[in-house]
């Protein structure tokens, strides 16, 4: 009995087919993969910033006594430190000035894009203030995608329950 200790040329070219195939598939699975991830990264940063951007901004408009937007936010606080908003693509600083002087500076960064528009709103409870961040434009195929959103904030609730009274 004559054995075969070897592999025929078409069995070698077929396994060489199949791992050439399985290879291109891993190969583009992970490719996707790692873009879902820098897409999934990328928003999650997002939501982190405004996150941020809302707790300080409510902060500080709670504790304002007045306010004014025009093109950019500005509070006046009781001790007469005041807190400016301003956007400068990409970027939302906050900075704090008390006695002429800049005390303390935040920054705010948003995706290339985005555009921030600040306004007050008079309503019978007090004055709001409204942070709202989009899209200057329709995104390309290839440029992040820019979460819109809106912050309200009451300016100084608390003194205003206190001169109404107590809610009924």
């Amino acid at each position: 009995m004559n054995r075969r200790r070897g592999k025929s040329l078409i069995e070698v070219l077929v396994m060489m087919s199949l791992f050439a195939a399985a290879l291109a598939a891993s190969t583009t699975t992970l490719a996707a993969l790692f873009r879902i991830e820098r897409l999934i990264r990328r928003d999650i940063e997002q939501a982190a910033v405004l996150d941020r951007l809302s707790q300080r901004l409510r902060a500080d408009a709670h504790a304002a006594v007045s306010c004014s937007a025009a093109g950019r936010c500005e509070l006046t606080l009781a001790d007469g430190r005041e807190i400016r908003y301003a956007f400068a693509s990409p970027v939302v600083t906050r900075e704090v000035h008390g006695g002429g002087k800049l005390v303390h500076r935040d920054g705010f960064y948003l995706p290339l894009g985005a555009t921030v528009r600040f306004e007050t709103e008079p309503e019978a409870s007090g004055t709001l203030i409204r942070l709202s961040v989009s899209p200057a434009e329709m995104p390309g195929a290839y440029s992040p995608p820019i979460q819109s959103a809106t912050i309200l904030s009451a300016i100084n609730p608390n003194t205003d329950s206190i001169q109404r009274g107590p809610a009924r």
